[in-house]
């Protein structure tokens, strides 16, 4: 995402899982079956307050 300078994903994971600061590894989908460390966020790119400037 432009904006954060970083990639974003979601996925559907268990509760267990799904404290933010866990750190996991996500599959790759390319065919060479690579694993991504990934960690668990809030969403920081939800803004309900909507006081970010959209381009």
């Amino acid at each position: 995402m432009p904006l954060l300078k970083q990639s974003i994903a979601l996925c559907r994971l268990a509760p267990d899982f799904a404290t933010p600061g866990h750190r996991l590894e996500v599959g790759k989908l390319d065919g060479h079956q690579q694993r991504l460390v990934a960690e668990v966020v809030s969403l920081p790119f939800y803004d309900k307050e909507r006081r970010r400037v959209r381009s």
